[in-house]
């Protein structure tokens, strides 16, 4: 169990880092401001790095 929370975290982490890298390359590419920026960070961090952590702990729980 201790391992599978771990990999959940590190997913977690991974992705927010991922998302942060993305934000700074369009901001200093101009694609988009910052605000739009960092809405659609949020967005994509829910969708890929907790969304499928949560269905997992959710399915876990369920299941167990």
């Amino acid at each position: 169990m201790i391992i599978a929370k771990l990999i959940g975290t590190a997913w977690m982490v991974l992705a927010f880092w991922f998302c942060i890298i993305l934000l700074i390359r369009g901001v200093n590419a101009d694609k988009f401001d910052v605000f739009t920026g960092v809405l659609s960070l949020f967005t994509f961090w829910l969708l890929i790095g907790f969304a499928p952590v949560a269905v997992a702990k959710f399915a876990w729980r369920f299941i167990g």
